[in-house]
């Protein structure tokens, strides 16, 4: 019965759009540096912005800064590296805090990985760390295991998974971290329950 029964009546002020970038607004490539918006699809961003008052929005794991130079001339409301970064659709703009020396930890083992292994990528983000194997399939397996080890080193580093990539993500928590120590120091304690990460 519900599949015969007409479509509800939408009103254009009660719609909001909230899209995706890689894969919906920018076809899948190789290397994330080259991804590109068509033109007609810049034109089509534009149209509906005007249609629905504004209301588009770009949920992404980019970074806003990233998104607004493939999206020129467009202005849009973002939540970009998985909602770390926001604006807001009257231009504020909010960044959650995060461990900066965490952050320097896991790109330099990240780093050390990918120089080692031609044809990985890194790509450096605001919040969050991606490591593509699309242009090295071969390397799947190892990208796998190192992922699996880098995410035991420390309880703030969410994994996401997605096609050929793997992002690591800080996560923001609301109560007090351990005081940071160095990956060394920090290996060393903690042997007795998860493997190290090596590159």
């Amino acid at each position: 019965m519900l599949a015969q029964m007409p479509p509800p009546d939408l009103k254009i002020r009660n719609i909001a759009l909230f899209l995706d970038f890689d894969g919906t607004l920018a076809p899948i490539v190789s290397d994330p540096a080259i991804a590109k918006v068509p033109t007609r699809t810049l034109q089509v961003l534009e149209r509906l912005k005007r249609t629905l008052f504004g209301a588009v929005a770009i949920v992404s794991g980019r970074s806003i800064t990233e998104l607004d130079r493939l999206l020129s001339p467009l202005h849009l409301p973002i939540a970009g590296v998985h909602g770390t970064e926001r604006r807001s659709c009257d231009g504020q703009i909010t960044r959650c805090s995060i461990d900066e020396h965490l952050l320097f930890d896991i790109t330099r083992l990240i780093d050390e990985f990918v120089r080692a292994r031609p044809g990985l990528i890194m790509e450096q983000k605001s919040g969050s760390v991606t490591l593509h194997y699309r242009q090295s399939p071969t390397f799947q397996q190892e990208c796998e295991q190192f992922a699996g080890r880098l995410v035991n080193f420390d309880r703030r580093i969410g994994l996401l998974r997605g096609k050929m990539v793997f992002e690591f993500k800080l996560v923001i928590e609301q109560r007090p971290t351990p005081s940071r120590r160095s990956w060394r120091s920090r290996r060393s304690s903690e042997e007795h329950r998860s493997s190290p990460v090596t590159t």
